[in-house]
């Protein structure tokens, strides 16, 4: 078994069609809350989808996969990494081009300063800062917060990042150049 029939399996759940579903899977296989999964988590984890015929073997293998920094655990990054849909080149070109869209300050990252600058105004209308909820500052988070890695929200969205985010959301968009449309109609490219 390899990561792409992991992947291929895992593509045709209807549960994968949720944006969140990776988060949600790593989440549920990792039981000590750690933000790491270790073998035995991974290997429960495999069980729990429905993956009971797999030999030893091929789990210490399919591991293996996914820890390439071959710490003896997987982060949340190397796990989306292993598992999100390959991204034809035009579609990897159309989330490059909306990256540097948002990287006003060239600086190679995301961060709340560029969120600042492109989304000032749609931030002043979100309903929470309407009503007096949030501040900007929280609208503008709450924005950036939506691409950096779940539960390891740090302020800053690297390319990674950027690329798992839309590569989930690619995954449920069967053609290229609808998905290259939506993405030049959301970042006006």
């Amino acid at each position: 078994m390899s990561v792409e029939l992991i992947r291929a399996f895992l593509l045709k759940s209807k549960a994968s069609k949720r944006q969140t579903f990776l988060n949600d899977l790593f989440k549920s296989m990792d039981k000590d809350h750690s933000r790491k999964i270790d073998y035995h988590e991974f290997k429960q984890g495999l069980f729990h989808l429905g993956l009971t015929d797999l030999t030893e073997a091929e789990i210490r293998k399919l591991f293996s996969d996914f820890d390439t920094k071959k710490d003896g655990k997987i982060d949340y990054t190397e796990f989306v990494t292993a598992l999100r849909p390959q991204l034809p080149q035009i579609r990897l070109k159309a989330i490059d081009e909306a990256f540097r869209k948002l990287d006003v300050n060239n600086d190679g990252v995301l961060s709340i300063e560029d969120f600042r600058i492109v989304y000032i105004e749609q931030a002043k209308k979100h309903p929470k800062c309407l009503d007096g909820t949030w501040t900007i500052e929280q609208a503008l988070r709450s924005f950036l917060d939506a691409f950096d890695t779940p539960g390891k929200a740090d302020g800053i969205v690297t390319m990674e990042e950027f690329h798992n985010y839309y590569a989930i959301i690619s995954a449920t968009i069967p053609d290229d150049s609808y998905f290259v449309f939506l993405m030049n109609s959301c970042f006006n490219s």
